[in-house]
């Protein structure tokens, strides 16, 4: 595979893979489902590539920190369909936030916005609660399987 094989697959990522993709100026309609799982990683500057961390695991003193993703089960409303949302710590603070705002019990029924600006270390995330769903998509969504979250390759 060389480099224009490599930018024709960029080119049709994020549109109907399991994962949800939110590209600069993108923005979903989500509901969230079930519990999320954590990941605590750090970049090993020896092997050129992040390490997870196991629970309870520190990271080495000479490494560049700890980094925390979260990967949780979305509704996608806009697709009827439900995808696995990967979230940095502070985009996941936001989401919290909304939860703690809300309620928990109403939170898992509230269509979330989720929209991306920027690229890099210049994203920028905003996490906006519009309403609760539906009842057809609710009983849609509650139709649907919630995907098994897996840990990342260690």
């Amino acid at each position: 595979m060389g480099w224009q094989d490599s930018r024709d697959a960029n080119d049709g990522a994020g549109g109907g893979g399991l994962f949800l993709k939110l590209n600069s100026g993108d923005k979903a309609t989500v509901v969230f489902r079930g519990e999320p799982l954590t990941e605590r990683s750090y970049w090993d500057n020896s092997k050129g590539h992040s390490v997870l961390l196991e629970p309870g695991e520190e990271a080495p003193k000479d490494s560049e920190g700890e980094k925390i993703t979260h990967k949780l089960n979305v509704y996608v409303v806009e697709d009827n369909d439900t995808k696995i949302m990967q979230l940095n710590a502070p985009t996941f603070d936001l989401v919290d936030s909304v939860m703690q705002e809300i309620g928990e019990d109403a939170f898992f029924a509230q269509k979330i916005v989720i929209k991306r600006d920027g690229t890099g270390l210049k994203t920028r995330y905003k996490v906006i609660a519009v309403g609760p769903l539906d009842a057809d998509a609710f009983e849609d969504m509650r139709s649907q399987p919630l995907h098994e979250l897996l840990p990342s390759a260690r």
